[in-house]
Order: structure tokens, then C-alpha cells, then sequence
């Protein structure tokens, strides 16, 4: 049942409502970002969100609001003995036309009845979770006292690219692990197919969802739908501990000249070594040829494929070099004498040098330069064996081709390394993007989706940035061929703005920064009046606006903890197959 709260005294359509409480209505028990509804005496109602909650000392602030006011005596009597001197503004966000939602346009007339939201307002403005199109996705805001789950559509959503932002810890990790549970369910039922790839810097995606300190709280998706996805570790010691994982590398053999350069990016090689690497290449390639037999002998197969071994190689590095085949198996191929490796490749390095030198001077103090900074590269899980530089084509034929849902986990000792994260996400997206450019003649299956979630995405799609990346080219381009990118980030203004005005839905959680708020309020009617609003989120809480869901709304978004046993059983109901307790707690 509704509880009146007060009465409207300013409406407009760009500055929103200003509404007088009603004496016995405590302000304190209304928070900014609450609905309301607001009656006017037609009988059509408005939704209203609060931006703004204020109180004026003085009685004749109130009352010259309604002099010479074409109202009725009886609501100017009401204003007079009824109301505090407290206030609230809002915005309209939609208001009801008989059987229909509309947005904006209109106003309701001074005089008009604000009111605590029902169920059935609810219910009516954001429709109903149906677990097929449309899924929970949280409670709103309202004043009063109202629990409703407010659904968003799955289809919608990921039909077109959508971005999820906040501060770290405001929960973007919890939803998203939300929405791809929903994702699995929508695909599993039939409605199209719906293929996934999530770069999971933590960890949290494939294994367990952590708390602030670091404790597991929950599954994530790879391990609640064990048996769907594929994951792929960094970290030996996940290989170690869980059984259904793949041990994956950077790959640096046999790559081109092009995929080199996206894995070197984060790097920031100088212009004059990425001007000449071509020239570097041949002259690198001639020395293999001549050096073939020499690493055959030392027990090692080193053939053109391994020319970026070459630009590792200088007199500081070669014992890193050493070392590395000697603690880690998975570099480079062979079993060899690990000295006389070690005499060819010093006598290898020279060789280089002196070449590039004999060209040009300057050609090699371009090399040296290089060498430098890809250097870096020998501590981090390379290979030059050709596994590995197999698997990325796996992974992306996987997406392409079949019904892959494949989670890269950069958790565990390598989850803070931005340059190993960037490398590889860049180098997957780089064969995907041409995989979709060699077979893009071919009719592309109807209801096909390929959904890349990306942590961190301005690294890849920020200003600058994303004109060349890879993923900027899939986040512009290849929505006809069923790419949608998923930009998860804090820092929402360091994207290129032709990738933000190309997100249909976005999720706003806390957010201080003045400028991140405002990109992240792009495409929203009235920015501003959002603005005061974004960063009084709590943790948990999220603004969603756009074609995902009916009309934009603060929801305190679904505990995905609480949810893992629904989901479950979803899951079951859809015939995809019985997850047993070791599916989400052992390994």
C-alpha cells in the first residue's frame, strides 16, 4: 500500500521535481538514489529517482513557493498546515501512459501526490524475471519498504557491447560473474548461441570469488559450470592444484612481424626500433640459418621460427637466458648440453651485432635499444615451443568455430603483471580478429555471439589507444560478426570515446572521480542530475541504464554467493548435466 509523503510544488522536465514533505515523514529515512511514484490528479503516474534531499529554516520559503500559484485553496491550506520544511528533488525517468512505459516529456501538475513505490509500480515500470530472456538482477531503491528483484534482459544485453564500472572493491567482479552465469543459461536454453572468452586477471572468474582480504567467498563461473568451460592457467601451481586446467605460455615462436608488435606494445619499444624491425628480422633470420646446425649439435632445434629469440639476446642477458632453460621445461625445445648452448648462443649474439652493424650503425643502436626493453619478456612464462603457439589457434578456432567458453586466468603469480596480461590478450584478439577477417565471406551462423570480457580495458581500448589495438578493432567493427566487448574498468574516462558511444548498456558502481562519473554517465538523459549520485553508492550498489533494462534504476545488485544453488538448479533444469558438490569445491 502507498504512503503518502508530500506534495509537488516545481516540475520540469530538464531540472526534474521538487516535492514538500508531508510533517511525519522523516527525511532521514529517504536516501538520494530512492524511487518514488508521484500521482497527479489525472490518475497518471511518474517514476521518480532522488537526487537531492534538502531542508529550509525558514517558514516563508515554503510559502512563496505557492503564492500566486493557480491552485486549489485546498492544496495551498495543505502546503500551510501540513508540510514540514523538508524537501526532495528528482528525476523522472518514466512515467505510465494506460498500459504502457514511456520516457520523459512529460510532468506531473503542481499539486500532484508523491508517494512510496508498490510492489506493483515496481513490477509494472521494470517488468518481471522470467530465467529465460530476462534474469534478476537486483533490488531498487525505494522509499519504503519494497523487495523486488528488477530483471535485465540477457538478450538485449549482450547483443550489443555494454561496460561495467567502478572503484575496486564495489562489486564489478561479483556481477559479472552473475552475468555470465545468466549468459550460460540463455545459451544453454536454446535461445542462440552465446560463446565466451573472459581475460580474469585474478583469478576470480575461474576459480573463487575473493572478499577484501583475500578470502575465497564463493565459485566463480569456471568452476560452477566446470564442465563448460575451458581454462587456461599461467601459473604452474594452478596446473598443479586443479586437474581441468590447461597450462598456457606467451608464445614467441613462429609469430609475425605484426602479433610481435602487439605483444611488444606494452613494452613501449622506441619508434626507431619498431621503424627498423624489419630490416632486424631479416638480418636475425640470416643468422639462424647460418647458426641451425651449431644449436642441433648442442641438442636444441632452433630454426626461423625462433628469430625473436634474437632480440632477447645481448651480452647482459645471456645467463637469464641460460638459467631459464634450465629451470623451466616449457621454454624452448631440446636436452641438450645447457654450456655448449650457451657458447652458441654468446657467439649467435655476436653474430647479430655485427651484421646489423655492418648495415648501419644506427640500424644497430635501434637493436640494442630494443633488446633493452624486450628483455623484460625473459622473466615473464614465455615459450618458443610450438605447443603453445598451437593453443592460442585453438583457443580462437574454439570461439570461432564451436561453442567454446573459455576463461584465461592470469591468477596467482602473475596477476599483477600488467605487461604478460596485455601481451597475451592482445596477441588471442590479434588471431581472432583475423580469423573473423579469413572467413568473414562465410555466412555467419544466426544467433551466434562471441562475448569478450576484458579487466582492465583501457590498457586496450583507451584513448590513443584502441585505433590501432585489436580490441578496439573488434569493439568498432566486428558487431556484424557477432563480436561483443565487454569493457570492465575504474577509469571509464581513459577509454577512447568512440568505444564508450558504442556501449548500449552500462553499469555504474561508486565512482569519485568528477570525470570518470561523467563518462560514465554518457548517453544518460540529465547527467548531471546523476552525478550527485554516483559517488554516494555503496559497495554493492549500481546505477544500469540502457537498453539491457526498461528505465535506468539504483539496484543493490544480487548477492552471486547467495544465488550459486539457483543457479545450479537452473542449470540442471536445462539438461546440463548434474554439478555434484565436487564441481564447485574440490579441484
Amino acid at each position: 500500500m502507498r504512503r503518502e509523503l508530500g506534495i509537488v510544488l516545481e516540475a520540469s522536465a530538464s531540472d526534474g521535481v521538487k516535492v514538500l514533505l508531508r510533517s511525519g515523514v522523516n527525511p532521514e529515512d529517504i536516501e538520494v538514489g530512492s524511487l518514488i511514484i508521484i500521482e497527479s490528479r489525472s490518475g497518471r503516474t511518474f517514476l521518480v529517482l532522488i537526487d537531492d534531499i534538502g531542508y529550509t529554516t525558514e517558514d516563508h520559503e515554503i510559502i512563496k513557493d505557492v503564492e500566486g500559484m493557480e491552485l486549489e485553496p485546498g492544496v495551498i491550506r495543505f502546503v500551510r498546515s501540513r508540510l514540514s520544511k523538508s524537501y526532495i528533488k528528482g528525476t523522472i525517468i518514466a512515467y505510465r501512459d494506460g498500459d504502457r512505459v514511456r520516457r520523459g516529456g512529460r510532468v506531473p501538475e503542481l499539486g500532484s501526490h508523491a508517494y512510496t513505490p508498490t510492489y506493483e509500480d515496481i513490477q509494472f515500470y521494470y517488468g518481471e524475471a522470467d530465467w529465460s530472456i530476462r534474469y534478476p538482477v537486483g533490488y531498487p531503491k525505494v522509499v519504503g519498504e519494497v523487495s523486488y528483484e528488477v530483471p535485465i534482459s540477457i538478450e538485449d544485453l549482450f547483443n550489443l557491447n555494454f561496460g561495467v564500472f567502478g572503484k575496486a572493491g564495489t562489486g564489478k567482479t561479483f556481477l559479472s560473474n552473475l552475468l555470465i552465469a545468466y549468459g550460460i543459461l540463455y545459451s544453454l536454453g536454446g535461445r542462440g548461441r552465446m560463446n565466451l572468452l573472459v581475460f580474469d586477471m585474478q583469478g576470480e572468474y575461474a576459480f573463487d570469488v575473493l572478499d577484501d582480504r583475500g578470502n575465497p567467498v564463493s565459485s566463480g563461473v569456471g568452476r560452477l559450470f566446470r564442465d563448460v568451460f575451458t581454462i587456461y592457467v599461467l601459473d604452474e601451481e594452478y596446473q598443479n592444484k586443479y586437474s581441468h586446467v590447461n597450462l598456457l605460455r606467451l608464445p614467441l615462436y613462429n609469430l609475425s612481424r605484426e602479433e610481435l608488435e602487439y605483444i611488444i606494445d606494452p613494452l613501449e619499444p622506441t619508434p626507431g626500433f619498431k621503424n627498423n624491425l624489419s630490416a632486424i628480422e631479416k638480418h636475425i633470420k640470416n643468422a639462424l640459418n647460418r647458426f641451425i646446425d651449431r644449436f642441433k649439435e648442442a641438442g636444441f632445434e632452433i630454426g626461423s621460427g625462433h628469430w625473436i629469440l634474437g632480440l632477447l639476446i645481448a651480452p647482459y642477458t645471456i645467463e637469464r637466458i641460460v638459467n631459464k632453460v634450465k629451470s623451466d621445461q616449457f621454454f624452448i625445445g631440446g636436452s641438450g648440453s645447457v654450456e655448449e648452448f650457451k657458447t652458441v648462443l654468446d657467439e649467435f649474439s655476436s653474430y647479430i651485432r655485427e651484421a646489423i652493424k655492418g648495415d648501419s650503425p644506427a640500424l644497430l643502436s635501434s637493436y640494442e635499444a630494443g633488446v633493452r626493453r624486450l628483455s623484460t619478456l625473459i622473466d615473464l612464462p614465455i615459450s618458443f615451443i610450438d605447443k603453445y603457439n598451437k593453443l592460442i589457434d585453438d583457443i580462437v578456432n574454439n570461439l570461432y568455430l564451436n561453442d567454446g567458453k573459455i576463461i584465461i586466468s592470469f591468477g596467482g603469480r602473475w596477476s599483477r603483471n600488467s605487461i604478460l596480461y596485455m601481451a597475451l590478450a592482445n596477441l588471442i584478439a590479434s588471431r581472432l580478429k583475423n580469423l573473423i577477417d579469413s572467413r568473414q565471406y562465410e555466412r555467419v551462423e544466426e544467433g551466434r555471439k562471441i562475448i569478450i570480457l576484458l579487466e582492465e580495458a583501457h590498457r586496450f581500448l583507451g584513448r590513443g589507444v584502441s585505433i590501432y589495438n585489436p580490441f578496439g578493432k573488434l569493439a568498432r567493427e566486428y558487431r556484424k560478426f557477432g563480436v561483443t566487448v565487454v569493457p570492465i574498468d575504474q577509469k571509464p574516462s581513459e577509454l577512447d570515446p568512440d568505444v564508450s558511444s558504442m556501449l548500449w548498456t552500462k553499469i555504474v558502481f561508486n565512482l569519485s572521480d568528477e570525470k570518470d562519473i561523467m563518462d560514465a554517465l554518457i548517453g544518460i538523459d540529465y547527467p548531471s542530475r546523476y552525478k550527485r549520485i554516483i559517488p554516494t553508492l555503496e559497495r554493492g550498489e549500481a546505477l544500469i541504464y540502457g537498453i539491457g533494462i526498461n528505465i535506468p534504476t539504483i539496484l543493490k545488485i544480487l548477492n552471486y554467493s547467495e544465488l550459486t544453488d539457483r543457479l545450479k538448479d537452473e542449470y540442471d533444469k536445462l539438461g546440463g548435466g548434474r554439478l555434484e558438490s565436487s564441481d564447485l569445491y574440490g579441484d
